[in-house]
């Protein structure tokens, strides 16, 4: 049981990775294009920062898996 709880969080944090990767990929593509506002850049680094967090949250799942 302790194993498909373990494999459903790492696979519920790979989605959210996943998910706001893309948001930062759509982002840097307007900040490149067209430039990002103010709140738009907080929104970035907001995203960023819980990526980050994310990722460690992965890896220490991963390694007690």
């Amino acid at each position: 049981m302790k194993c498909e709880s373990s494999e459903h969080a790492i696979h519920i944090l790979q989605h959210q990775i996943h998910c706001l990767t893309e948001k930062q990929t759509d982002a840097m593509e307007t900040e490149t294009f067209v430039g990002l506002t103010v709140e738009e850049a907080q929104q970035y680094e907001e995203r960023r920062a819980r990526i980050m967090d994310l990722v460690r949250q992965l890896r220490l799942l991963e390694s007690a898996a």
